[in-house]
């Protein structure tokens, strides 16, 4: 007997924030140093998993089982972040937000942690590395999601 299983998970998020709190963890910081940022943020995350399954020589017979599944969805998220300035060019950002709430055809919940330091290359690019955590707990009728995802990242962001 075989069996194949490829499975495809692409995540794509979109949201907003509204800054509560702006302040210097120092007193007598320089400008620009020692700036710390706290956020509320909400918006969507948009779910696409693709499954296929494909089991081969089943029984006596070679019997074969072909299963290709796939899914869309999106969770409303609302979450808080920090930002701590380090030098002029590092800083420490973290980040929480919890989702889905059984909404429509949302997640029963998701939840996400990311902690990771940044460097400023210049005003609009930065470069991230760090941890990330991403729970997510989904079900629609035979489809049912429930996996933890976790480890390093390393990326890229554009403000604008």
């Amino acid at each position: 007997m075989r069996a194949d299983v490829d499975v495809e998970l692409a995540i794509v998020e979109l949201g907003g924030f509204y800054r509560l709190r702006e302040g210097s963890w120092s007193a007598d910081a320089e400008p620009g140093l020692n700036r710390v940022t706290f956020d509320v943020l909400g918006g969507g995350r948009y779910y696409h998993v693709d499954t296929d399954i494909d089991i081969k020589g089943l029984g006596p017979f070679g019997v074969r089982i072909k299963v290709d599944d796939d899914e869309d969805w999106v969770d409303p998220i609302i979450g808080l972040r920090a930002r701590a300035d380090l030098t002029q060019k590092l800083f420490l950002k973290l980040r929480g937000d919890i989702g889905g709430f059984g909404i429509s055809d949302s997640s029963d919940v998701s939840t996400q942690l990311l902690a990771a330091f940044g460097y400023q290359l210049n005003e609009r690019w930065v470069i991230l590395a760090g941890y990330r955590y991403l729970g997510v707990d989904y079900q629609d009728g035979g489809f049912l999601l429930d996996v933890d995802i976790s480890g390093p990242i390393l990326g890229v962001a554009f403000t604008f």
